[in-house]
Parts: C-alpha cells; structure tokens; sequence
C-alpha cells in the first residue's frame, strides 16, 4: 500500500516547531526501531512526525518535497532535520549547492553527526575531479551503447542552458534531434579514430567540419581540418571493429561528409550555436578541469558511504555551475539506477535545495524509480511557479504536475504563493466538515420562531488561507495522511 504524507508546517528562522505543544518530530522508540530490523531496512524508522506516524526509510526513498517562502527556515528547520537523520544512519549521497554558504551549513551537519571524514567536496581548487566523458565510457558494468550514454551526459547541459526556452514542442523537438546526430557522430567518429573522446578533441571535430559539398573536396580543408583527419585515422584502423562498430563508424563519416555540408546555412548555424553554447563553458578555465581532466573519485562512491558535495553556486559560477551539477547530477542518477542494491544495499540521498535551478526533463523519471534504487531525494524550492519557470512556463506545467506527483511526502512551511496553496490544498483533499446555522424571524419587534441546525458537506480539509495566514511557528493541527486516497484522517 502506497502511503501519502502531506506535511503542513508554518515556520519561522529561529524556531520551526512548537515545542510547547510536543509537536517536534521525535526520535524513533526503541521498539519501534527494533521493529524496523535494521538500518538498510526499508521498515526501519528513521524518527516520528507525530504520536501517530513513523518516517521510515521507506517514506524516505519516496522522495521528500519541501516549500515555503523566503525566511521560512526550510534549510534549516524540516530540511535539516531530515539530512541529519540521514547521516546518522550512515547513508551517502550528493548534495548540490546553489546558493553561497551551502557547503558550509552541509559540513556542520557531517561534523554533528561524525561524517566529516567522509566528505567530497568539489569545487575548483579542491583535489577531487571527475573526468565525466571518460568516466561514461570506461565505467564497468555500464548498460546499452556507450556513445548513447555521453550523448545523454550531453544533452543533460544542453537542456540546462535552454530548459525555460517556451519555443513550441514541435520546434524544440527537432532541434534536439539535430543536436544529438552531431553529437552522436562526432563522438562516434573520435572512439572510432582514436579509441577515446574528450570534450576538446569533440569540439575539434564539430568545428573544423565541412560547411559545403565543395569544402569537401578542397585540399586546404582537407590539410587543416580535425574532423577529416579522424576520419583518415579511422579508415586505417577498420580491420580493429567489428562489423556493428564499422556500420556506426561509416554513419557517422557520412554524416560529416554529405548530410552536415548538406543542410541549409540557417539550420546547421543554429545547430553549430546551440552546440557552442555547451561547449564554450566546459571548455574553459577551472570548470574545464573539473570537467574534462584527471579523475580521482567516481560518483559509486557514495554507494559506500562517501558523501559528493558539487560547491559550485550558481550565485558565484553562473551557469557554469549549472551545467556541470546538472552533468554531474544526470551521471549519478543513472549509476544509482544501475548498481545492485543486492551487493550494494546502503541507501544513499540526492539533497539539493533551490532544486529549481537544477531539476529537468530527466528528473521526473528519476523519481519514479528512486525508491528501487534506495535513493532518498529531497527537494526544496519556494514554491509551484519557481519549478513552472524553470520548465517551459505554461507549456511546462505537465512536468511539473508529474515532478511534484513523483515526490510523495510534502512537507510546506508558511507560503504566501497563492497557486503554491491552492496546490497544496487540492493534494490534502477534502473531508466531511459539519456547518452549524440558526434561523429565525421578527414581526413587529417580537420574536415568531427560529431555531439550530447543522449539515455536513464536503470542504477543504486545509484552506487556502490557512496556508497564506500563518506565520507563526505552529505545527499546523498536526499531520495529514492519505491512504489510497480513500480515508483522510485529521492525527
């Protein structure tokens, strides 16, 4: 049975629970923890949102959504007491930073709870590098085609640069598709001439490509052009493929030979633009080594407990830390999803606050599947039009109707987002509520009759102005839970 968990908490900085009331979450009974058989277990509680429900690992792996307007105390109320539990238990995870001084609250956590030692954070100027295009095609035990995985890693920047783009479906279709073929036969073309791919031999490839049939055949293009010099590597290396790599290789020059030179001027511009957009940022400066270097830590470590924290605030990098968390991000996620949780049983978090910043396409299906693959994901944001700007606006909303669907404990502290509330509202659905009337009449300034009655009816088991009014630092009349969506139960 799925159980649904909608939180409402109206919180203030200093104080985000009422502790007069005992309504603070609680630490697990021993019996209850007993219960649980065992931290990888997913029954094992985690700690009490009231005297009536237990957080449990298994709630946890079912994504955590938390909102709230600005001073609401998110990062540092509900968010917090939920990554302190996660660190107590032992599990890894990744941890993305968008504003300054996240690193800084995340270190305290793990020195709180002894996990300092197992920290990894990324920035530059720090040892830790991950080289993601090499990681992609070397890492072992990797599903389906390699050249398809750095094509995805790819595209993952390129939606992070474009995603609030409101072109029409159709047109961002299409060019998504051109993106991916050049992509897909640039990256194709380097494994085939050289074995290996890096984002400055790739860059090399797309740039020195021919831009007409004529070009083709000119020998100036053809003494200082990269991409035909690869394919001239290729071709002296066919005996080494096999006959499905040598019909991959000969898609991929023919692409660069005939169709590329082929296409309007206007199309393939935009498409060499939008691919320049990428690449103009991962190939300079510091987040080049991040990006395209050495390798000293793989994201499986956090399988084993190392916790990855991506210090690269977009309030200090720009996009540029965008694009690389948003890379980062993608190629954890599809590790997380393929490793065996049989032999790799720990579970392991994605925390990551602002997470409008960095969620996309991919996440929803992400969070789909999380809780087969033991990641515990919490998002926390301001509210519903945040993630609608991020998305595509209007033309976004299914996205993120299906993002917010896919996270099923909810957790709102004090908000003055109207649509935010209404939202809210409609997930906490409905119950019978009793109205209670009194009638009666006046003749001549005497009383003829009246009298009492009551009806129940169906209303909003939280009003939209419950949500809007308060401001102060109450558990709002305790917790809500939806089973099945059958019984709703005021705790």
């Amino acid at each position: 049975m799925t159980f649904v968990l909608v939180l409402i908490v109206a919180v203030m900085v200093w104080h985000y629970f009422d502790r007069k009331r005992g309504a603070e979450p609680k630490e697990a009974t021993l019996g209850q923890m007993i219960g649980g058989k065992g931290p990888w277990n997913l029954d094992f509680p985690l700690f009490q949102w009231s005297p009536f429900d237990v957080f449990t690992l298994k709630n946890a792996v079912e994504a955590v959504c938390i909102m709230g307007e600005l001073g609401a105390a998110k990062s540092t109320g509900s968010a917090a007491w939920i990554l302190l539990k996660y660190l107590a238990i032992g599990m890894g995870g990744l941890a993305c930073c968008v504003k300054p001084g996240e690193r800084e609250l995340i270190e305290a956590y793990a020195k709180q709870t002894g996990r300092e030692k197992s920290l990894i954070i990324v920035s530059p100027g720090n040892q830790w590098k991950c080289n993601l295009i090499r990681y992609v095609l070397m890492r072992p035990g990797i599903t389906g085609s390699r050249v398809e995985a750095v094509v995805s890693l790819l595209m993952t920047i390129v939606e992070a640069a474009e995603r609030s783009d409101r072109g029409s479906m159709q047109e961002q279709a299409f060019w998504r598709r051109s993106l991916r073929q050049i992509l897909r036969d640039g990256v194709q073309l380097c494994i085939a001439a050289r074995g290996d791919v890096t984002m400055r031999l790739l860059n090399d490839v797309i740039g020195s490509a021919p831009r007409s049939p004529a070009e083709v055949h000119d020998k100036a293009w053809q003494d200082g052009s990269v991409c035909y010099r690869l394919i001239c590597e290729a071709e002296a290396r066919e005996g080494e493929r096999t006959e499905r790599e040598q019909s991959d290789y000969e898609l991929a020059a023919r692409y660069f030979l005939r169709d590329f030179p082929e296409l309007p001027n206007d199309t393939r511009g935009s498409i060499l633009a939008t691919y320049g957009v990428m690449a103009d940022v991962l190939l300079r400066g510091q987040m080049a080594d991040l990006f395209d270097g050495g390798t000293n830590f793989v994201p499986e470590v956090t399988f084993d407990g190392g916790i990855v924290v991506l210090d690269l605030s977009t309030k200090i990098y720009g996009q540029a830390g965008v694009y690389v968390q948003s890379a980062f991000t993608y190629v954890w996620q599809t590790a997380c999803e393929q490793r065996d949780v049989k032999l790799k049983p720990r579970p392991i978090f994605w925390f990551c606050d602002e997470a409008q910043e960095l969620v996309g396409n991919y996440t929803s299906e992400f969070l789909a599947t999380a809780r087969s693959a033991r990641v515990a994901s919490v998002l926390i944001s301001q509210n519903k039009p945040n993630y609608l700007a991020a998305l595509g606006g209007e033309s976004g909303r299914p996205r993120v109707d299906a993002l917010l669907a896919s996270m099923a404990t909810k957790i709102l502290h004090a908000n003055g987002c109207a649509e935010t509330n209404r939202w809210a509202s409609d997930v906490i659905s409905e119950e019978i509520q009793t109205r209670r009337n009194f009638h009666g009449s006046m003749e001549e300034g005497h009383a003829r009759g009246g009298g009492f009655g009551s009806a129940g009816a169906k209303g909003a088991a939280v009003r939209v102005h419950e949500l809007e009014e308060r401001r102060s630092a109450k558990f709002l009349d305790g917790l809500y839970r939806l089973s099945d969506r059958r019984k709703l139960r005021r705790q």
